[in-house]
């Protein structure tokens, strides 16, 4: 992986200034701050520091002076320099609008997940970025971290792929705990809802499988909020790649339960199980003896510095672009599909 700290005179944007654009700004101005500008377009929503465990917000503090970059007061200013790297960091109703307003002057663009709530959105972005040989990546950071490479090797033991499994649930009141999460846009018909809030691990799915289409697409046990935001719902699909049709199951919930996120995969050899509350990845055979077992540290920081290093690293549309915007394609269709389900 490229490391381009010590690149000169760059020029950053970073659009957005919650608690995704406030970890951009600490990690981009640790990264680039003797080197480079980095400047930040906050919009209409004024936070306060947004400490790096999410805890606490000090609305005496202003982040931008804090982390040493240079504010941008109207999305017109996008437009005054050539940007090395924007970052779209903003709900994703408003990913399309900010996308084609740097799109022309910006080298490489980050949007954080998820592409959009809906196919056409997605579609849109992915056009523009072919059309334009952009490099483009949606903010899904977990295929940075070294566990895909101890799960693709432990794949290779399985044997057949007969079926996978997905559970993610996390309190919404627990992602950003220093604010009050009941106007946050998951929780809002149009923010996203559950399915696209906690997407990283169907994205890891679909990454490590190279899953190109899905069919039989269902959704059960949908529960909607007091706003008709979706909190919880239940997938299943079967997911098609090279290597034909994996059932998969898949359960999201953003409503006040423990917390769990697990990916289970089942084969004709062996069973593995990746835990990250626990941070392990475990390889059992069909005794339940264990084959392997592998302890993480999944740092959230690292992950974001390591996928900003990449697209830093690449000048045009290339093949990991192509297939992360594919994959996010294929979430926002099957969240169309979602929102369609009464």
């Amino acid at each position: 992986m490229a490391n381009l700290a010590n690149s000169k005179n760059m020029n950053i944007l970073i659009i957005g200034l919650g608690s995704a654009g406030q970890r951009h700004l600490r990690i981009l101005s640790k990264l680039f701050k003797e080197t480079s500008d980095v400047y930040v377009y906050r919009g209409k929503h004024k936070r306060g520091l947004i400490s790096s465990n999410l805890r606490e917000e000090n609305m005496e503090i202003d982040p931008i002076q804090f982390y040493g970059a240079k504010e941008l007061l109207h999305s017109e200013d996008f437009q005054t320099l050539n940007w090395d790297l924007s970052v779209i960091a903003t709900p994703p109703k408003s990913h399309l609008e900010f996308f084609q307003l740097v799109s022309s002057n910006s080298k490489r663009i980050l949007i954080e997940k998820p592409v959009s709530t809906d196919l056409d959105t997605a579609a849109a972005i992915q056009k523009i970025a072919i059309e334009n040989n952009k490099s483009v990546l949606i903010g899904y950071q977990i295929i940075f971290h070294e566990l895909v490479q101890i799960l693709l090797e432990y794949i290779k033991e399985l044997g057949d792929i007969e079926s996978c499994g997905i559970v993610f649930i996390e309190s919404l009141a627990e992602m950003n705990p220093f604010r009050k999460m009941d106007t946050h846009h998951l929780a809002k018909p149009e923010g996203g809802g559950v399915f696209l809030g906690l997407s990283h691990d169907l994205d890891l799915t679909l990454y490590l499988f190279g899953v190109n289409g899905y069919k039989d697409l269902n959704f059960t046990n949908i529960l909607r909020n007091s706003a008709e935001a979706i909190i919880e719902c239940d997938l299943n699909v079967n997911l098609l790649c090279s290597k034909g049709s994996i059932p998969t199951k898949a359960s999201f919930s953003i409503s006040d339960k423990s917390k769990k996120r697990s990916l289970t995969i089942n084969g004709s050899k062996a069973n593995l199980e990746l835990n990250l509350v626990t941070q392990t990845i475990t390889l059992r055979n069909h005794n339940r003896e264990i084959v392997h077992n592998k302890n993480l540290v999944v740092d959230k920081d690292s992950l974001f510095r390591d996928q900003v290093n990449y697209l830093l690293s690449i000048n045009d549309f290339n093949y990991f672009c192509e297939n992360n915007l594919n994959r996010s394609m294929l979430i926002a269709e099957m969240n169309e599909s979602l929102c369609k389900t009464h």
